[in-house]
């Protein structure tokens, strides 16, 4: 057997009871080594510590497969191929799902005693692949259920996502996810006594749409306006003597206006054309104020790169429609301090609809602003009953950003691994077993409790595993070898034909 220190012989002396009497004797059970089958899976010459080492390198060092074989092959000196890397990286996923219910039973008093508040995301990877539904516990961040869909729709979801909550050991108190049709018509119908919370982020987000097409097509005035006499200016600057001191200044301007111009929006509430004016503005005011202490001449020129004045109306306009944004987070998360009394679902309600109505009394009298104002009205009623369960529970769950952050830096991780943009190919080859993944686990934590696994349930999930990976090889044999692929598959069901019994 392979260790991290290097080759050793394990034997391992099996043994039958003796006792006729012995129920186990008369079954002609065999009994083993306990320490020998923790050392390693059924059929793998590499010890479980291995194994480990493998996929905490991998997926929490994010060392890349050629990475890892180098160092083991030539700093510890172990016996292995690099392809035998990429599939021992499987059997750690799969050891790891195997092994997660260990977790739970950490927590199992604690959920018993106060019961469960899930939260349900899907990831759903590039290129219309099948959408992996996760449901998680959020108090501790632990997967509940999981399952890989193709179909979406109301009927699906209730079948393979939520019919299998009502089994669970723990009481469900809450349920958190986005505005999902066809999951909303869901729970309902499978779980209608569970408070169900729409997420308050994702509504402020829907809310904020028309906000922030306005401001992508501000942002994109402004790199039209700018563009021009930027360019300008930079020919301009590109003439002027090397040694020249102001040279390097207004470089250096021009440097942060380039930054300025590829702003993103991150919606709700950070908008990319509003930053992009401010930080104009302030560039505007800074060459001013520079070109008043003096200086070549055509300095003054260099204003016209970020002249933003006869666009400070729309910004205004745009800062106030945040501005109700940020209000209305404001009132739905207030803060829990010292003195003051916990917050209420009824008084909530009762300040948001204050807020609706103020909005409603400035589109009146702002035509302008009356469509702005109609969705965001018209967003929040359609959430309304659903927006303010959270307010009941001690802990107040309000959003499940918890979960896409989960999603997110685990789409992450991969595109630093492999240096891809895409990661919709190891979602689908791995994401049913990666979502286990713990990152606050140390190295020592994950081999006590692989340790543990039982080789039963490993050689299940281990075939699921490789279903997994032979419906994929299919796909990747048909994109390259379409005949022969095609063959193989006509010869299969000429067998699967011959095989099927014939009705009399």
């Amino acid at each position: 057997m392979v260790f991290l220190r290097g080759r050793e012989l394990v034997i391992s002396v099996a043994y039958r009871c003796r006792n006729r009497r012995c129920r186990d004797a008369r079954r002609g059970r065999i009994h083993t080594s306990r320490a020998a089958e923790r050392l390693t899976v059924r059929g793998s010459s590499f010890a479980l510590e291995v194994i480990v080492q493998i996929g905490y390198w991998r997926f929490w060092k994010r060392w890349t497969v050629a990475q890892i074989h180098e160092v083991l092959s030539q700093e510890r000196c172990v016996p292995i191929a690099e392809r035998e890397v990429l599939y021992l990286i499987g059997v750690f996923l799969v050891l790891s799902r195997c092994t997660y219910h260990l977790r739970w039973i950490e927590h199992a008093t604690e959920f018993r005693r106060q019961g469960l508040f899930l939260a349900i995301d899907a990831l759903k990877p590039e290129k219309g692949n099948r959408a992996l539904y996760v449901v998680r516990e959020l108090k501790h961040g632990l997967v509940v259920h999981h399952v890989s869909l193709l179909n979406t729709d109301q009927r699906v979801l209730e079948n393979r996502l939520l019919q299998p909550l009502k089994g669970l050991d723990y009481r469900i108190r809450g349920l958190v996810s986005d505005d999902e049709k066809a999951l909303r018509l869901a729970i309902a119908h499978v779980l209608p006594a569970v408070p169900h919370q729409t997420c308050q982020v994702h509504c402020l987000r829907d809310a904020a749409l028309p906000i922030v097409n306005a401001d992508r097509t501000f942002k994109t005035a402004l790199k039209k306006a700018i563009r021009a006499p930027f360019y300008a200016a930079a020919r301009v600057l590109e003439a002027l003597a090397a040694d020249d001191p102001c040279a390097t200044v207004l470089q250096s301007y021009a440097d942060l206006i380039r930054s300025t111009l590829t702003e993103d929006s991150k919606p709700p509430f950070a908008l990319g054309g509003l930053r992009v004016f401010e930080d104009l503005a302030r560039l505007d005011a800074s060459l001013r104020r520079s070109r008043e202490k003096g200086g070549i001449r055509c300095s003054r020129s260099y204003s016209r790169w970020c002249s933003v004045a006869n666009r400070s109306a729309r910004y205004r306009q745009l800062k106030c429609q945040r501005s109700w944004l940020l209000e209305l987070e404001r009132r739905l998360d207030p803060p829990e301090g010292e003195g003051q009394p916990r917050p209420t679902r009824r008084h909530i309600q009762q300040r948001i609809t204050e807020f609706l109505a103020q909005l409603a009394q400035h589109a009146q009298d702002h035509p302008a602003d009356a469509a702005v104002v109609a969705h965001i009205t018209q967003t929040f009623e359609q959430r309304w009953p659903r927006l303010f369960a959270c307010y009941a529970w001690p802990e107040r769950y309000r959003t499940n950003n918890e979960l896409e952050t989960f999603f997110g830096r685990l789409r992450t991780r991969q595109r630093q691994i492999h240096g891809r943009k895409a990661v919709h190919e190891f979602v689908t080859r791995y994401g049913e077993w990666a979502i286990y993944l713990d990152p606050t686990e140390s190295c020592e934590q994950l081999l006590q409790r692989l340790q543990q696994f039982d080789q039963d349930t490993f050689d299940r999930e281990y075939d699921r595993f490789l279903h997994t990976q032979k419906r994929l090889q299919l796909l990747y044999r048909f994109r390259h070898w379409p005949r022969r692929c095609l063959k193989a598959l006509e010869q299969q069901w000429a067998e699967a034909i011959h095989r099927k019994p014939q009705r009399g």
